[in-house]
C-alpha cells in the first residue's frame, strides 16, 4: 500500500478527495491503488470458505450452560432443529447476507496483511458500518466514519419488540399452510403395490415435468429423464413422494392432485405417486405448532448469543449481519416451516411400509435434513442424495466442515448414506472439502443426457464479423436487468453485422420493454433446439443454462455481480470468460474469438444415455 490510511467506500463513485489507497465494498474495479473486496473474495475462495465453515462448526458446538447449540435445539431424541436453520443451510438465495460476511472476512484479511493503521469509511451500508463500529471499539486500527456514513437509531431494542414481527411471520406461515395445503387427503398407500417386496422411493419436486406426458396421464420428470424407462421394467415397485412447487399447470395443490390422481390411475401397478403436502392433517398442524413453541423457548434462552458470532482470530462480529437469519430460523417463518415439514415427513414415513432404497434430489436444503431423520426413524434402508446439476464452489449448501461429517453422535448432522455425483466438476468440489470418498457414488448426469455425443465437440472458431450472440437471462430480474444494460453498451462497439438473440428465463418477470433496449430477437425454444443458431452465449453468473451452452461447444461469457458470489460452476473451464462491465465483455469477446477452443474436459459430466451406473445402482 502507498500509505497506512485506507478509504473504504461502496464503489468508485465517491466525491471526497483521497490520495491514498481505497477499497470497494461493492465494486469489481481494481487497479494499482484500488482494491475490490468482491474480487478478493473470489480470489481467496478456498481459504475464506474454510474459515467460514470452521466458524459454523465451532458455533454449533459452543457450550452455553453446559449444552451446545445443537443440544439446545434438540427437538427429537436424535434430531436437532439446528440442522434446519438458515445458518446451516447457507443458501445464497435465502440468506443473501452471507456474502457480506465473506466480504468482512476478506476485509479482515486485507487489513492485517497490509498492516493498515487507519480506515476512513464512506459508506451508506448500515450493516457494514455497524460491523465496523463493533470492531473499532476494541481494535488498534482507527476508524473514521464520514458524516454521510454515520448510522443513527442502532440502539438495542427490547427483546420482546424485536421478536414480535418474527412471531407474526410464523403465524402467517402456519395459516398459509393450512389454507394452501389443508386438503386432508390421506392417500398414503397404493393398494396395488402392497405385496411387492422390493420398494424403491424417489423424493422429488413436482416441477420440471414434461407437459405432453403430463397431459397424457404419464409422469415424466426432466430431473430423472431416462430413469423412467428403466423403472418401468417392473423389477421393483416404485413410490414417488413429490414436494409441491407452484407452476403454470399446477398453480395450487388441488390442480397438482388432479394430475397425481391421473398418474395413479394410468401408471403400471409398480408405481404410485403422492404429494407430501397432502399429509397436512390437524394432528400434523398441532404437532408442528408444539415444536415451534419448543424451538422459540430454546432460542429465547440464547438471547445473549451475539457474543458467539465473532470468530476466533477475526476482528469482526457477524451478529449484525446474520441476526435476521437467526431470528427467522428460531422465531420466524423459517422455524414454523421447518416444524411443518419435519412433522409431514414423520407422518408419511410412519404410515408407509418399508423401502429398501431411497433417492432424493440433493440440494442440501433444510427439508432434506427432516427427510433423512424421518426416513431412518421409520427403519427404511439405504438413502442416496442425488446431485441433479453441476456444483458451484460458492454453492455453500453443499459444504460443511469435514469434522462435522466425520463426527458420530446422537445429534450428528443428518447426511445421506451415499451421495450420487454426476461428474468430475462435482467430485472436485466435494473432495476439496474432505467429503468421505466411501460415501460418493458416480452416476450419469440425467438432466444432461441429451448432450450425449456432444460433450467432446470442439468449440466454434468464428470470425468476429457476423458473430451470433445469445443472451441467457437469469431467474431474478435484478441481475437480468444489469446484464441487459451491459450487453446493450457493448453492442454499440460491435460490428453492425453482429446478430443478437435473447432467451429470457421463463420464471423471470420482465416486460417486453425491458428487453427492447437490446433490439434483439426473443426466443423461447429449449437450448438443444437452437444450438446451431448461435456462436457464443452471454449469461448471468447463476444460470445453469451456461452449462448447456458450453457442452454444446459454445464459448460462454459470464457476468460477475459485485453484490453476490460468483455462482457459476464453470469457473476455470476452457471456453469460459468472466466480465464485470461492458469494456471487460468486449475485451473478453475479442480475446476469445482469436483463440482456439479445445472443448470440454473429459468426464466433466458423466454422460452416457445407456446409464450403466444407474442400472447397477437400481438393479443390484
Amino acid at each position: 500500500m502507498s500509505n497506512a490510511i485506507l478509504l473504504l467506500c461502496d464503489d468508485e463513485n465517491v466525491n471526497i478527495k483521497h490520495d491514498g489507497d481505497r477499497i470497494y465494498w461493492r465494486s469489481l474495479r481494481q487497479s494499482g491503488f484500488e482494491y475490490s473486496l468482491p474480487r478478493i473474495v473470489e480470489d481467496n475462495a478456498y481459504v475464506l470458505k474454510g474459515k467460514y465453515l470452521t466458524w459454523l462448526y465451532e458455533l454449533g458446538h459452543t457450550k452455553i450452560d453446559g449444552q451446545s447449540l445443537i443440544e439446545r435445539f434438540e427437538i427429537r431424541s436424535n434430531f436437532s432443529m439446528w440442522w434446519m436453520s438458515l445458518l446451516i443451510e447457507k443458501s445464497n438465495a435465502k440468506s443473501p447476507a452471507i456474502y457480506s460476511v465473506f466480504r468482512l472476512l476478506a476485509l479482515d484479511m486485507f487489513l492485517r496483511d497490509k498492516k493498515v493503521k487507519k480506515v476512513v469509511v464512506d459508506s451508506s451500508d448500515l450493516v457494514l458500518i455497524k460491523a465496523l463500529k463493533g470492531w473499532s471499539s476494541d481494535s488498534s486500527i482507527q476508524f473514521d466514519f464520514l458524516p454521510g456514513g454515520v448510522v443513527k437509531g442502532l440502539g438495542n431494542k427490547k427483546s420482546l419488540i424485536k421478536r414480535l414481527p418474527y412471531f407474526f411471520s410464523a403465524t402467517v406461515t402456519f395459516v398459509s399452510f393450512f389454507f394452501r395445503y389443508g386438503t386432508f387427503k390421506n392417500k398414503y398407500i397404493n393398494e396395488s403395490i402392497k405385496t411387492k417386496r422390493d420398494r424403491i422411493c424417489f423424493i422429488s419436486y413436482f416441477y420440471n415435468i414434461d407437459r405432453s406426458s403430463c397431459d397424457a396421464g404419464r409422469f415424466y420428470s426432466r430431473y430423472w429423464t431416462e430413469l423412467h424407462s428403466l423403472l418401468s421394467s417392473g423389477q421393483s415397485s416404485v413410490r414417488w413422494l413429490h414436494l409441491f412447487v407452484k407452476g403454470d399447470r399446477t398453480p395450487n395443490l388441488k390442480s397438482a392432485n388432479h394430475y397425481i390422481d391421473r398418474f395413479n390411475e394410468n401408471e403400471s401397478t409398480y408405481e404410485s405417486h403422492f404429494i407430501l403436502e397432502n399429509s397436512l392433517s390437524l394432528k400434523v398442524l398441532f404437532m408442528a405448532a408444539h415444536d415451534y413453541v419448543k424451538v422459540c423457548l430454546a432460542g429465547y434462552k440464547l438471547r445473549n448469543i451475539h457474543s458467539s458470532f465473532k470468530p476466533e482470530g477475526c476482528g469482526f462480529n457477524f451478529w449484525s449481519i446474520l441476526e435476521h437469519d437467526w431470528m427467522r430460523s428460531f422465531f420466524g417463518n423459517v422455524a414454523m416451516s421447518n416444524a411443518l415439514y419435519l412433522n409431514m415427513f414423520e407422518d408419511v414415513f410412519s404410515k408407509w411400509p418399508y423401502h429398501k432404497k431411497g433417492f432424493y434430489l440433493m440440494e442440501n436444503q433444510a427439508w432434506e435434513r427432516a427427510l433423512i431423520y424421518s426416513w431412518r426413524k421409520s427403519g427404511n434402508g439405504e438413502l442416496i442424495g442425488v446431485g441433479h446439476t453441476v456444483v458451484s464452489e460458492w454453492d455453500l449448501r453443499h459444504f460443511v466442515d469435514v469434522k462435522e461429517i466425520k463426527r458420530s453422535s446422537r445429534l450428528s448432522l443428518p447426511i445421506p448414506d451415499k451421495v450420487a455425483l454426476n461428474g468430475e466438476m462435482a467430485l472436485k468440489e466435494y473432495r476439496l472439502v474432505g467429503f468421505p470418498e466411501d460415501k460418493i457414488i458416480k452416476v450419469e448426469a440425467l438432466r444432461y443426457l441429451y448432450l450425449d455425443g456432444k460433450q467432446k465437440l470442439e468449440g466454434c472458431d468464428n470470425n468476429f464479423k457476423g458473430m451470433r450472440i445469445l443472451v441467457l437471462g437469469d431467474i431474478l430480474s435484478k441481475p437480468t436487468l444489469r446484464l441487459i444494460k451491459i450487453v446493450s453498451e457493448a453492442m454499440r462497439a460491435l460490428p453492425t453485422s453482429t446478430r443478437l438473440m435473447i432467451k429470457p428465463h421463463p420464471a423471470c418477470v420482465l416486460t417486453n420493454n425491458d428487453w427492447a433496449v437490446l433490439e434483439a430477437k426473443v426466443i423461447t425454444q429449449p437450448l438443444d433446439q437452437i444450438e446451431s443458431e448461435y456462436d457464443i452465449a452471454i449469461t448471468s453468473n447463476a444460470t445453469a443454462s451456461a452449462v448447456d451452452a458450453l457442452f454444446s461447444g459454445k464459448k460462454v461469457f459470464t457476468l460477475l455481480d459485485p453484490e453476490t458470489f460468483n455462482m457459476s460452476p464453470l469457473k476455470g473451464s476452457n471456453g469460459v470468460s468472466f466480465f464485470g462491465n461492458s469494456e471487460e465483455l468486449l475485451d473478453a469477446v475479442k480475446m476469445e474469438n482469436n483463440k482456439s477452443y479445445e472443448g470440454i474436459e473429459n468426464d466433466a459430466l458423466f454422460i452416457d444415455s445407456n446409464i450403466p451406473s444407474w442400472k447397477a445402482l437400481l438393479l443390484d
